[in-house]
């Protein structure tokens, strides 16, 4: 997935709240979205972003 995102001049930034909170998710699950959602944004996203 990285090589794909910098390929297309991309880059990907995490911003992280301290008042998020908790969530319980399944980590297989959570994991599977997120990458589904990065794989639609790189795909969707022209060069350079």
């Amino acid at each position: 997935m990285m090589s794909e995102i910098s390929g297309k001049g991309l880059a990907i930034e995490i911003e992280i709240h301290d008042d998020i909170g908790s969530v319980r998710v399944d980590k297989v699950t959570i994991r599977q979205v997120l990458l589904n959602v990065l794989s639609s944004v790189v795909k969707f996203t022209p060069t350079g972003g």
